[in-house]
């Protein structure tokens, strides 16, 4: 085996490109084509910022899958992501393939788009012709990861979203319409088109267009525009407290609108909801776009000739069985 000096082509870690969403967690490898036996090596992996690896509160991977016998250790610094495995008396002969297979997860604080990342002072242990370990440095290497942010357009074509970032949806494919919430009076909630498509960070929005996902783009700077009315959970989920005080966007039996939550619903993490007084309860709130018509399939509702309705929504002119109904917006027990 010939003596290895300075940069050398033994071994070659690589990363291949992927994409991941906001808040997802995915598995990815590192692999490793190495044409001599390594007993061990060093390399500096580089992540896009909010992309982190799933380690314990020790710093240990968790769960990692290694083809060397010993489980690496891992420490984060200056920005890259040091690993360092040894063989543990199994030394890896000539192969190709993963090398080192973990999760990784992305915050909601990442860039959305493409970026070259750098698995950098990749180094191996080898022996010399005298039998004895040397460390070789080998040529670093490039992978593409992309980043996205996931919003959801419902069957009814409305769908309601809060981000912690500023968000361009301009781009976005099958997207009609972005609103805020404008005026809420007298049963109907004003819809306010927000024409650039452009929200600042924390801002409740209905987005109206295609069933499906749409991905908007993150923003460096905030756009200006106000933030409407609806409440964002673009912070953390949020468990109503009162009944019939928190409306959330849904369709229903008197179609797609803002319907009351009961107590103890959680409103899941970036969504929206619109707060209301107990005493203005309604069994749903219509939206208007603004300057137009109700939304086709919404009307307003009167909560002073409210009829009841099960809980599941279907009216009924008298209740005759056992269980909870709604009238007016609140709960009736019958026993």
């Amino acid at each position: 085996m010939a003596l290895f000096m300075g940069k050398a082509s033994a071994a070659t870690f690589t990363v291949d490109d992927f994409e991941i969403a906001a808040n997802e967690t995915k598995e990815i490898s590192i692999n490793l084509t190495n044409t001599e036996t390594i007993y061990g090596y060093v390399l500096w992996l580089q992540l896009p910022e909010g992309i982190t690896i799933e380690s314990d509160e020790y710093g240990a991977i968790v769960s990692p899958t290694s083809r060397f016998n010993n489980a690496p250790q891992i420490h984060f610094s200056q920005g890259y992501y040091k690993i360092t495995a040894a063989t543990g008396g199994r030394p890896v002969s000539g192969n190709s393939g993963a090398i080192l297979t973990f999760n990784i997860t992305a915050s909601d604080q990442i860039s959305t788009g493409s970026q070259s990342m750098e698995i950098a002072h990749q180094q191996i242990t080898v022996n010399n012709e005298q039998g004895n370990a040397v460390t070789v440095d080998q040529e670093s290497s490039t992978y593409t990861c992309t980043t996205r942010v996931d919003a959801k357009i419902a069957a009814s074509g409305y769908g309601s979203f809060s981000w912690p970032r500023a968000l361009d949806f301009s781009a976005c494919e099958g997207l009609e319409k972005v609103f805020i919430g404008g005026e809420d009076a007298n049963g109907k909630l004003s819809l306010v088109e927000v024409a650039s498509k452009q929200v600042p960070a924390a801002t409740g929005v209905v987005l109206k267009g295609t069933t499906g996902v749409v991905n908007p783009s993150t923003m460096e700077a905030e756009p200006a525009g106000d933030q409407g009315t609806l409440t964002p959970t673009c912070t953390g989920t949020y468990e109503v407290t009162a009944d019939n005080t928190i409306y959330v966007l849904k369709t229903g039996g008197k179609g797609t609108g803002f319907y009351p939550c009961q107590t103890g619903v959680v409103v899941p993490q970036y969504k929206v909801y619109l707060e209301r007084d107990a005493s203005q309860g309604a069994n749903m709130i219509s939206m208007e776009e603004e300057g137009t018509t109700s939304i086709d399939g919404v009307a307003a509702t009167d909560s002073a000739t409210e009829a009841v309705y099960t809980v599941s929504g279907v009216r009924v002119a008298k209740p005759t069985r056992k269980g909870i109904y709604v009238s007016e917006g609140k709960k009736v027990v019958i026993k």
